[in-house]
């Protein structure tokens, strides 16, 4: 029987550790142990209740769960089956993951500054019946067919636009008919759709169609060869829909207008790099040395700093080393923002076409009761053991392996086993601090406030020593990369692919608040958008640009407040971070940065989201009035290094290691940071890292 330790306790490892107990025989080939610093699982996503404060939950951030997590939702629904199958949870609402916990959100908004004052731009997305569009191609047809609706609506605004989109008689109409009449021999069929020169993505619908099948036919000349001329055509009818985009926009001020032309010209530059980088046969990775708004540019967008671009930019975090605020660069573009092309134009084909049902879900209540607490509750009863209060140290390589794992004891349960979570209106869920009743050390923990998920804490713990052979046979990495350079120091000195990942993968420092208020966001001033919901926005300025309204889950707290937002956005690196394990107030002082944020956006920019927002609509559990009201509410800096949020900048996918190709022959790889096919920093990216884990592990097993 194999031993098998698992190194933290986020989507990645926990996702590693479900899909190796997953097999009916699993206990008789594994013994699997989680090794958790602190008294929570959760990683990125933990969060925690506080008990002195009406049971309100505290995040890292907010979550949304995007409708093409496919892995991560199957994990989820999996583990909500068992939890009710085995009565793990009986008192809690959530029985199931759908509908119970999760529920759909088809509208988000990004935040547009027309001449000095903010409008909400709401976007739409279509509830997408049935599997969802899993490769490529069929989310570009997708994407065509998306771009017509809009065209269609521009038809309909715009006097004389109809005979602009349409092509004109000229070689291409000659080509095109060539092209056709090859497409349609190959296929079998007539494209149903009218070959005079008519409307370009019309044309372009069918052209792709066939362009999908040509691809994916990689042993027949012929096939690639009208790949090719497929390819070709594609990109010079886009690049005339372009040029006649641009004539008939004319820098209008209506709104509706200027909105649409803004999605056909991010689309079509989309499409048409598609097709002239030809990044369906050669792939998405060979475009990730550019920047992703610089590549829309040299493939025609005119506007390749959009508030859709920058609402990208400002979800994923795209800034390097958090510098939101670097001089402008062009199109009032930061010089700092950096996405790869490839992986962030591949990411966009699978969130806006590859999901189905919803564009995206919100949890109906924290991350640590939706997501963390059946994981955690599922794999105890599978017989997966836990070991909180074991912070890892440092990996020690010999002969090739992971020869032994240091670590700290950082605290000892007094019964042998600690229990981690409590209950809360029937739901299992994680304090917002340790259960010191159930430590040894409690009363001096508590006493001292020491941070346990703090590498600055002076707390220091008792060493202790897993070594291979004994303590396991094999090791899950899942703490994510921004922790790993002090931890992995053999690692990096043993191979130069661990020294180029952990020096060139980009890392960044978030920030977060929350405020309970009196009101709802209606009576603040908010507009729903048209099914009366509450939207997500982005794009509201910097540092902090992103806002949603969670008050979903204030049923699931014991208050009375009326709303809880949820505002965040990115945090600039700090000129000097301390050492590792160098006891340090530098989260205090990072935390303070973050208050003085907090209250300079509700001074001013919170008018954008809720134009009636006053400060004694502030729940406040001191009595205070004013300003001061805010001291009672939650706000945290994330800079602790497995907190910081992992980048996608330009050309550092080819550094990233997969999850089964870690070099050493008894460890594997699980986190959003591993090249697992998506390389971007989210929950879906981690949960397939954690599948490719425990596909290796068990691959190598059966050897």
């Amino acid at each position: 029987m194999e031993k098998i330790a698992i190194l933290g306790g986020g989507v990645g490892a926990l996702t590693t550790a479900f899909h190796l107990t997953n097999q009916p025989d699993w206990q008789s080939r594994y013994e699997i142990t989680v090794y958790q610093m602190g008294w929570r699982l959760g990683g990125k996503g933990a969060c925690g209740r506080n008990a002195a404060l009406e049971e309100r939950i505290e995040e890292h951030g907010p979550h949304v769960w995007f409708g093409f997590y496919e892995t991560a939702f199957g994990v989820l629904k999996e583990a909500f089956e068992y939890c009710a199958l085995h009565g793990l949870q009986p008192d809690s609402p959530f029985q199931s993951c759908f509908p119970d916990a999760m529920k759909p959100k088809s509208h988000f908004t990004v935040m547009e500054n027309v001449d000095g004052a903010w409008k909400p731009w709401l976007i739409k997305m279509p509830a997408i019946p049935g599997e969802p569009a899993r490769e490529p191609g069929e989310q570009l047809v997708l994407a065509i067919r998306w771009l017509q609706q809009h065209e269609a609506i521009l038809l309909g605004l715009v006097d004389g636009a109809a005979n602009r989109f349409h092509i004109r008689p000229d070689w291409r109409t000659s080509f095109a008919n060539v092209v056709y009449k090859l497409t349609a021999k190959v296929v079998g069929h007539t494209p149903k759709v009218d070959l005079s020169p008519h409307s370009i993505l019309a044309r372009l619908f069918v052209l792709a169609n066939h362009y999908r099948q040509f691809i994916n036919d990689k042993a027949s000349w012929r096939a690639r060869w009208l790949a090719a001329a497929a390819a070709f055509l594609a990109a010079r009818m886009l690049a005339a829909f372009s040029a006649a985009l641009d004539e008939v926009f004319e820098h209008t001020r209506n709104d509706e207008i200027r909105h649409i032309w803004h999605i056909l010209d991010i689309g079509i530059a989309n499409l048409r790099g598609v097709f002239e980088d030809r990044l369906l046969s050669r792939g998405f990775e060979t475009v990730n040395d550019e920047d992703y708004s610089e590549w829309l540019e040299r493939h025609g967008c005119h506007v390749p700093w959009s508030p859709l671009l920058q609402g990208v930019y400002d979800t994923c975090f795209g800034f390097e080393n958090g510098k939101t605020n670097d001089p402008e660069g062009l199109h009032g573009r930061p010089r700092s923002a950096s996405m790869e092309a490839g992986t962030t134009i591949k990411g966009i084909l699978q969130m806006c076409f590859g999901y189905s049902g919803a564009y995206c879900y919100k949890m109906q209540s924290g991350m640590g009761d939706t997501i963390f607490a059946p994981l955690y509750l599922a794999l105890r009863h599978r017989g997966v053991k836990f070991e909180f209060f074991k912070k890892v140290e440092s990996l020690r390589v010999k002969d090739g392996l992971i020869d032994r794992i240091e670590m700290s004891r950082q605290a000892t349960p007094k019964i042998g086993l600690y229990e981690p979570l409590r209950i809360v209106k029937g739901m299992p869920c994680w304090p917002n601090q340790p259960l010191y009743s159930q430590l040894v050390e409690g009363e001096e923990l508590e006493r001292y406030g020491a941070n346990l998920e703090s590498v600055w804490s002076s707390w220091r713990g008792t060493p202790s020593v897993l070594k291979a052979g004994t303590d396991f046979d094999k090791v899950v990495l899942g703490i994510s990369v921004g922790a790993l350079p002090a931890l992995c120091g053999d690692l990096m000195n043993a191979r130069e692919d661990w020294r180029q990942m952990l020096t060139k993968i980009g890392t960044t420092q978030t920030q977060a608040f929350q405020i309970w208020c009196t009101k709802t966001a209606l009576e603040m001033g908010i507009v729903p958008d048209p099914a009366g919901e509450l939207e997500l926005m982005a794009g509201l300025g910097e540092p902090i640009n992103s806002w949603a309204d969670m008050s979903q889950v204030l049923d699931k707290e014991t208050g009375n407040a009326a709303s809880v937002q949820y505002i965040f956005g990115t945090l600039e690196d700090a000129p000097v971070i301390p050492p590792h394990g160098t006891p340090s107030d530098f989260p205090e002082r990072q935390k303070a940065r973050v208050k003085e944020e907090s209250l300079r956006f509700l001074r001013a920019p919170v008018k954008a989201v809720l134009p009636r927002f006053d400060w004694n609509d502030i729940y406040d559990w001191n009595g205070q009035s004013g300003e001061t009201r805010f001291d009672s509410q939650y706000w945290r800096a994330n800079v602790e290094p497995s907190e910081r949020y992992v980048l996608s900048a330009k050309g550092t996918s080819k550094y990233r290691l997969k999850p089964g190709g870690s070099g050493f022959a008894n460890l594997y790889l699980a986190g959003d940071w591993t090249d697992n096919g998506f390389n971007a920093g989210c929950v879906e990216a981690a949960a397939l890292s954690g599948k490719q884990a425990a596909s290796a592990i068990q691959m190598a097993g059966a050897k």
